[in-house]
């Protein structure tokens, strides 16, 4: 994904599978925002989450 000239990519750098707040199982994936400075080189940016 181009962000302005930036290259930024996501990366998924783990998942849990959890109970909720009604005993209903859901999986979380967590993810790492990462922008490419120069080729070959990401820096990390943000983190994320997101309920499947």
């Amino acid at each position: 994904m181009a962000e302005g000239s930036s290259i930024m990519a996501y990366r998924l750098v783990g998942e849990r599978v959890s109970p909720n707040a009604l005993g209903i199982y859901q999986k979380y994936r967590f993810w790492h925002k990462e922008k490419q400075g120069s080729p070959g080189l990401f820096s990390y940016q943000a983190s994320s989450v997101a309920v499947c």
